[in-house]
């Protein structure tokens, strides 16, 4: 997962695979306020090689002594098997 500013990643981290269910959460620490875009890939290997199996993006915002919240939706990227 990367955090993007004007096209520069600000912070990134790696997710494993939730044990039980679909949803991991993470927290970014001291972010810079402003306009920010998530973005994420899920890939087969749990220490993220391999090619990406899905993709995806959204924006947020930064506001100065809150917690900024997203929800991200991962599409697939497997057109054929």
């Amino acid at each position: 997962v990367s955090i993007v500013r004007n096209g520069e990643t600000v912070s990134s981290q790696l997710l494993s695979r939730p044990a039980t269910g679909t949803t991991a959460t993470a927290t970014f620490d001291d972010l810079p306020v402003g306009e920010m875009t998530v973005q994420a890939s899920a890939f087969p290997q749990t220490d993220g090689r391999g090619t990406a199996q899905a993709t995806g993006t959204a924006p947020f915002t930064i506001t100065p002594n809150e917690v900024a919240a997203f929800r991200l939706v991962l599409n697939s990227t497997i057109d054929h098997i």
